[in-house]
């Protein structure tokens, strides 16, 4: 991620911040969000620690070339940040993390704070996806959220996500709801736009 790309995110995070009413969580999410290390019986992160978080674990670790380098983030549906804050813990300087919510939560857990308030999925005035740079991240995930359940909207979300993505960059989502004939409905449009798919 380069220098103008991450002072223009931080700005639209300061913003989207500034209009925003802060919510307060009715649940202690605090205590559901609290990472990975303190949570893995929790049945919000099964298969997630061993699964996913080990993929972006050895993508990451196999970008940092340098003292340096540096790898953009974005984490849609971010919560209060638990999985941004993890990434941070174990990579510091070297990952950049932008989180996406549809909620200005206050404290969330991922300590450089970069939380831009909008909606990922809906084209309505809320809309935030399409204010991210083209190739500006080299991870967008999508996990542990309600995403759209109408076909066109949800492939709109993955086409946007393939144009965030760098050459090379990787994206995970994880939806309950999906199973494998909605899967493989979306197999197709989504090569035709060169985006590899496995699921």
């Amino acid at each position: 991620m380069n220098k103008s790309t991450e002072k223009y995110l931080k700005f639209l995070s300061k913003k989207t911040k500034e209009r925003n009413e802060i919510i307060q969580p009715i649940l202690d999410t605090g205590q559901l969000d609290r990472g990975l290390e303190d949570n893995i019986n929790h049945p919000r992160y099964f298969g997630y620690k061993t699964g996913l978080n080990t993929d972006f674990e050895s993508y990451i670790s196999n970008q940092i070339t340098s003292e340096n380098s540096q790898i953009g983030v974005l984490d849609v549906g971010a919560g209060r940040g638990a999985f941004l804050g993890d990434l941070e813990r174990k990579f510091g300087k070297n990952v950049s993390c932008f989180g996406i919510s549809v909620h200005n939560f206050e404290n969330v857990l991922f300590t450089k704070n970069h939380y831009i308030v909008g909606d990922a999925f809906n084209n309505g005035k809320d809309y935030i996806l399409d204010k991210i740079p083209s190739e500006s991240m080299d991870i967008v995930t999508s996990q542990f959220v309600s995403h759209p359940k109408d076909f066109s909207i949800l492939l709109n979300y993955f086409n946007n996500v393939g144009r965030i993505l760098v050459p090379g960059g990787i994206s995970r989502h994880l939806d309950g709801f999906w199973n494998d004939k909605f899967l493989n409905q979306m197999v197709k449009p989504l090569k035709n736009s060169g985006i590899e798919m496995n699921c």
